[in-house]
């Protein structure tokens, strides 16, 4: 099983730069919330 990682502010300069060098990955999984929902408290503490 893949370990799944989700990247908190992945719409940021930092965080699109950590996605873009994991997404070559294929031994993880990247979560991502759909950026309607970013602020969304509860969801990104479920991820």
């Amino acid at each position: 099983m893949k370990p799944k990682i989700f990247i908190d502010g992945e719409h940021g300069t930092t965080g699109l730069q950590i996605r873009s060098r994991m997404a070559g990955r294929s031994d993880v999984e990247l979560l991502s919330i759909p950026e309607a929902e970013r602020r969304n408290a509860a969801i990104r503490e479920d991820l």
